[in-house]
């Protein structure tokens, strides 16, 4: 008989949507293909797998675009790692949406609201925090505008219930488990919203992201929302 050949999943923290793919996935490999049985492991995410499959340490896992192609070509954030023998196995699996939410009546619904504010930016390697920068960019800001803390995306909307922090962040397809949570709650919440001519600027210097129109329905919303993604 032959014995099972185990292979890893990187993943990303709880309240995203990375989790519950990967024990898909690990479902199927186990009934579609013969003596395979795959770990689903929880990670920092988008930022934290690349490393952990260029390394080794994990045989398989999930990125956004962007990601991916700076992780191949030892750029931005990898720049002192280049993970060339990485590979692309399928894209496109959901829209990895970056969701910023604030409270309802706070006044924060537009990125320059952020400055000075408590951000929930997710997990350290989260793929949000390769988005951000991008993001602030455009309207002259960086991260020292605001104050982050490294939570995973769970934690960050329960931080913004709680009112430890003013803007909760989470990338992942929409819904997010994260944001549903957070409707759940009944507690009031916007958007902070991302102008179609400000997405159009970082698209053009940017164009591994790409405009995300969340449906108004998908969490109760009174208006379609306007956010960046980056296709995992």
């Amino acid at each position: 008989e032959l014995q099972s050949q185990f292979i890893s999943i990187a993943t990303a923290s709880i309240g995203g949507s990375y989790y519950p793919i990967g024990v898909g996935m690990s479902e199927i490999f186990k009934d579609k293909i013969g003596g395979i049985e795959a770990k689903v492991e929880v990670t920092g995410g988008a930022t934290e797998n690349p490393k952990l499959v260029g390394s080794g340490e994990s045989d398989m896992g999930f990125t956004n675009a962007n990601l991916a192609y700076q992780a191949y070509k030892g750029e931005g954030i990898f720049e002192k790692a280049k993970y060339d023998k990485l590979r692309l196995m399928f894209a496109g699996v959901a829209p990895g949406t970056l969701h910023i939410v604030a409270k309802s009546g706070s006044g924060i619904t537009r990125i320059p609201d952020l400055k000075g504010k408590k951000v929930a930016v997710g997990p350290q390697g989260g793929g949000g925090l390769g988005m951000l920068p991008h993001i602030f960019e455009q309207f002259g800001m960086t991260m020292d505008d605001i104050s982050p803390f490294y939570m995973s995306y769970d934690e960050g909307i329960e931080a913004l219930v709680d009112g430890h922090v003013d803007v909760a962040t989470a990338q992942a397809p929409h819904p997010a488990p994260a944001i549903k949570t957070l409707e759940g709650t009944k507690v009031g919440f916007n958007f902070v919203e991302i102008e179609d001519a400000d997405r159009s600027a970082i698209l053009k210097k940017h164009p591994y992201y790409n405009s995300v129109d969340i449906p108004a329905e998908t969490y109760g919303l009174p208006a379609v929302a306007k956010a960046l993604g980056s296709t995992n």
